[in-house]
């Protein structure tokens, strides 16, 4: 029994609870969201708890065991280095809490200490009797963790299904776009632009366009609680232990429920789907997900990030690529290989795709729900849904950094990319409308069609989504459509609506009433008529890792969005996709000409970042920018641009700036796989020259 060491086995159980056990739970007890995305709540929870506490001093004192079972020597000698290393990353821990910031100081002071214990443990048997008194630790840890956390409340079931009356009433569909403002879908004559949004005009063609409707709030995690509950914005966490009362819980009693949720977890039910199965279906829970995020945060208490800002990459939808439509066997003639090459980097959004794929027309009304991820940022597809790469030095413009050239043009550039995903994400929403013509919904349902919040295009590096009062037409206002079940005539009602309005809206079409207290009013009602023309926004800051509440901002619904606000203007049919960027300098016209009927010479030269990609593109996303610096300029004074030519036909042009240094957009289809000569003509004033390229 000696040789057990059970005291060394207590004294461990507390090493590891102050440097693993106790820090891990209480870091994941205040991030409930890391196990409502990963679907691991209930029993779960106390098995993660009981495996972060248990399982390393476990391990640790088999190996102490393993090794005194060959030597007694040898087994305290693993017993004391097991003891060294858990203190100094204890240790470790309490410098970074009280402000020590500097690494190699923190590291200095937690291995001095770690030794002086070791020591210490040696020497003196009150401090290992100490130390088994600690062996409580693992057990606080685990209660707190599952009794006193914020995530705690996971533990909680999310309630058995319930039996689907046959209550007659309409299925709904609801779509939630992110980060579309009303501004981007308007024409000049403030109707819907037919050319970039074809799908969603002929939608509003057949249904209820809210036109004057605003949201509450500009980051999504509370901007989409709100819209979903009713109730007016605030921080915490979006998950369904915090908002108990959503659209979900409204209709399950009535309807088979099918949500594909992004940055929320809202519906906390079992039948609810992050992945976008059928509804009837309960997500598996990702375990190893769940993992890695918890050692991640965990490390990052070790060793600290300087970096606070948002990774755009987490609000990239995960897509999954088509095929190409090669004929084997067969020579293809370069066109065929060119749109083949193009087809094969297509992609469609995977949770658009399982979404579209669970809607069909059963024996029960259904509520399905979809938040798709775009157009919002990284901004890397065509309306076709080929992916692009924007090389070079325009990547910095997916985090709204100023180009070199000109912020107005910077701008430009950004508005135009986002236009490109806003027309994509058109193209999607019509696959999805296809899907319920096809099934026999669009006639039956409630089709409601959101987003969660606008954006701005200002040329500067302030957040796209600041509650600035000059932005608030763009931020603020985001496009409203319901369909009603049947209804072929399209209505534009400019009630002036609010995010706490759409839930009693939707009830309200539907035919339900909402069991709980909520400050919104349905469209039409006395109380929305009775605001006038007063709107409110609530201001969140600029940091969407850290949103804190500033107050409420009033603005008046005369605020609204217009066409001409925007830097890229209205598009016309069977124009090329990069026209209204370059109208914006004026050079639209010389789109599509022939390099050599329109330069008076040869002069110059210019260096083109990543020229070789160009002239022979890598397989994988095509280069959707074209950047580089004039580097003698035979007309240096004056105000300067470049036109771009593929294979002798303009394609694109761009202001040049004092250093030299240009950007601009390519669009699509612009180069071909087998390769591509790249020409750049400078205009100064009346005059065209070409330029040397290297």
């Amino acid at each position: 029994m000696d040789r057990l060491r059970f005291g060394q086995l207590f004294a461990l159980l507390g090493l590891t609870g102050f440097a693993l056990g106790q820090p891990i739970l209480s870091l994941a007890g205040e991030n409930p969201t890391l196990f409502a995305y990963s679907n691991v709540d209930g029993w779960r929870l106390v098995v993660f708890a009981l495996v972060v506490a248990l399982v390393p001093p476990l391990l640790l004192w088999l190996a102490v065991v393993a090794a005194g079972l060959v030597n007694r020597r040898a087994g305290d000698g693993v017993f004391i280095g097991c003891s060294i290393g858990l203190a100094a990353v204890a240790l470790v821990q309490v410098w970074r809490a009280v402000g020590l910031e500097h690494t190699f100081v923190v590291f200095t002071l937690a291995a001095v200490g770690a030794a002086a214990f070791g020591l210490a443990l040696i020497k003196f048997e009150t401090v290992r009797a100490w130390l088994r008194y600690t062996a409580i630790l693992p057990a606080l840890a685990i209660g707190v963790f599952l009794v006193g956390s914020p995530t705690s409340d996971l533990l909680q079931a999310r309630g058995a299904g319930a039996d689907k009356s046959e209550s007659g009433l309409p299925p709904v569909v609801f779509l939630m776009l992110d980060e579309m403002p009303t501004q981007t879908l308007l024409a000049p004559d403030g109707t819907i632009d037919r050319v970039r949004f074809p799908n969603i005009a002929s939608l509003a063609d057949e249904s209820t366009w809210y036109r004057n409707y605003s949201v509450m709030a500009t980051w999504t995690d509370v901007s989409v609680p709100s819209i979903l509950s009713g109730g007016e914005p605030k921080t915490g966490q979006a998950l369904w232990t915090d908002y108990p009362d959503t659209i979900f819980s409204l209709f399950r009693p009535t309807h088979s429920l099918t949500a594909v949720e992004s940055f929320t977890d809202l519906c906390g039910y079992p039948e609810c789907s992050a992945s976008g199965e059928s509804g009837s279906q309960t997500a598996q829970p990702r375990i190893r997900e769940l993992s890695t995020n918890v050692r991640d945060l965990w490390w990052q208490r070790i060793f600290p990030s300087s970096s606070g800002e948002t990774d755009l990459a987490d609000f990239g939808e995960e897509v999954t690529e088509t095929e190409a439509s090669t004929v084997r066997g067969e020579r293809l003639t370069a066109q065929q290989a060119t749109e083949d090459w193009m087809r094969a980097i297509r992609s469609r959004p995977t949770s658009a795709a399982n979404f579209v794929e669970s809607l069909s027309a059963g024996d029960q009304p259904s509520f399905s729900y979809l938040h798709l991820l775009f157009p919002h940022q990284p901004w890397v597809h065509y309306p076709d849904g080929t992916r692009h790469s924007a090389g070079g030095q325009s990547d910095r413009l997916s985090t709204h950094e100023v180009s070199r050239a000109d912020p107005t043009w910077a701008a430009a550039i950004e508005e135009h990319r986002y236009l490109l995903q806003a027309r994509y994400t058109d193209a999607v929403v019509g696959e999805i409308l296809d899907r319920l013509r096809e099934t026999g919904l669009y006639d039956k349902a409630v089709v409601v069609v959101t987003s969660d919040h606008g954006v701005a295009f200002e040329g500067t590096v302030d957040s796209g989504r600041a509650v600035k009062r000059e932005t608030l037409p763009e931020v603020a206002y985001a496009p409203l459509i319901i369909k009603s079940p049947g209804q072929r005539e399209g209505i534009v009602d400019d009630s002036n609506l609010l995010s706490i309005d759409v839930l009693p809206t939707v009830a309200k079409e539907v035919g339900v009433e909402i069991p709980w207290s909520h400050p919104g009013h349905a469209a039409g009602s006395p109380s929305v008529a009775g605001r006038g023309t007063e709107k409110v926004i609530f201001d969140f800051g600029t940091d969407p890792l850290r949103p804190e509440y500033l107050g409420v901002v009033s603005f008046d619904a005369t605020m609204s969005p217009r066409a001409e606000r925007r830097l890229i203007g209205p598009a016309a049919a069977g124009e090329t996709d990069v026209a209204g960027l370059v109208r914006t300098i004026g050079l639209a016209d010389r789109l599509g000409m022939r390099v050599d009927g329109i330069v008076s010479g040869r002069s110059g030269s210019v260096a083109i970042d990543d020229l070789e990609n160009l002239r022979r593109p890598q397989p994988g996303q095509p280069a959707g920018a074209v950047s580089g610096n004039v580097t003698a300029d035979p007309n240096p004074s004056g105000e300067r641009f470049v036109l771009v030519a593929v294979n002798d036909e303009i394609v694109t042009a761009a202001p040049v700036g004092g250093n030299g240094y240009f950007l601009t957009l390519l669009p699509m289809g612009a180069l071909r796989p087998e390769g591509n000569e790249i020409r750049v003509v400078l205009v100064t004033g009346g005059t065209s020259t070409e330029l040397a390229v290297s």
